[in-house]
């Protein structure tokens, strides 16, 4: 059954916290989106980003790769890097009143969450351009 509104909110608050923290220096991408779930009650077992797609058919299902058809807290799969997509992002977050550097660094437009523990990488790093082509967008089922 696909996330409820209050379920896709629930893993987004998880993963927010973790946005421009340097707490996370062990949580990798993986980790990282396993954690925004499970905090949220939403419980699957940890995969690595490199066999995410082949081991979790039982909770996630690809869906269509287009902007427009993503929900909050869809999983989003480059080449060796995944992450959260957020629908409010870094907007949320300022509302929020945090005073979050990665949020102000991006203009308050980073729709992508994720762990960034390899440092800053140039000016985008942590848009979804970054990571370059997308290979697939995956649903809790």
């Amino acid at each position: 059954m696909p996330l409820t509104k209050d379920q896709q909110s629930s893993v987004l608050k998880f993963a927010r916290c973790l946005i421009g923290k340097k707490t996370y220096t062990d949580m990798d991408c993986s980790h990282f989106v396993n954690f925004a779930y499970a905090q949220a009650d939403l419980h699957y077992p940890y995969t690595a980003t490199s066999s995410f797609d082949k081991r979790l058919s039982a909770y996630f299902k690809k869906v269509d790769m287009q902007e427009s058809a993503w929900e909050a807290a869809d999983v989003l799969m480059f080449s060796g890097h995944m992450g959260l997509w957020d629908p409010e992002g870094c907007k949320v977050l300022q509302k929020e009143q945090t005073q979050d550097a990665e949020c102000e660094r991006f203009d308050n437009k980073l729709n992508f969450l994720s762990s960034r523990s390899g440092g800053n990488r140039g000016p985008a790093f942590g848009m979804t351009d970054w990571f370059g082509k997308l290979k697939a967008v995956y649903r809790w089922k």
